[in-house]
């Protein structure tokens, strides 16, 4: 029964957004979570982190069983991502940047999204390793890849 209302609902799922077990509420978490599972081995989802995952566009090849190791880039900034906020003179590599804003706490996501929109590969590694790959992972699809913005570089980086 839960298995054809997920198979519905993965059909219209936007591609390239992340989306967390709250985004269905309607099937209980149990089963949820095998369903998940089972979608991500046969390909059809791509895990992100705990409990997040996104989909690939119809006409990409399904690669089966992807998922982010999530021991490879654990955030050394832990600081910064508990609270969700940094302040852009914290790191010289990209506080040039920032010039209007060096001294405020700007919200996390705007820092990785800016980070990224210079399609580097030095600084997007950079930003993996302070903030977490999976958190990186995370707002290159919602604020890029969803809206079919492509950074070639970033993507390497990523594994997308």
């Amino acid at each position: 029964m839960f298995s054809k209302a997920f198979k519905q609902k993965i059909q219209y799922l936007k591609p390239y957004k992340v989306y967390s077990n709250n985004s269905f509420q309607d099937i209980e978490e149990a089963a949820l979570s095998v369903l998940v599972h089972r979608n991500i081995k046969e390909g059809k989802l791509i895990k992100v982190g705990k409990g997040k995952f996104y989909k690939r566009k119809k006409g990409e090849l399904p690669i089966e069983g992807i998922s982010l190791d999530p021991k490879k880039y654990l955030p050394s900034d832990k600081y910064s991502v508990r609270h969700n906020c940094i302040k852009p003179s914290k790191y010289p590599i990209a506080e040039l940047l920032f010039y209007s804003n060096r001294n405020r706490a700007i919200p996390l996501d705007n820092y990785i999204s800016k980070i990224l929109d210079q399609d580097s590969i030095i600084l997007a590694e950079f930003i993996s390793r302070m903030f977490g790959k999976a958190r990186v992972l995370e707002v290159y699809l919602d604020n890029f890849r969803s809206k079919g913005l492509v950074q070639e570089n970033v993507e390497v980086l990523l594994g997308v």
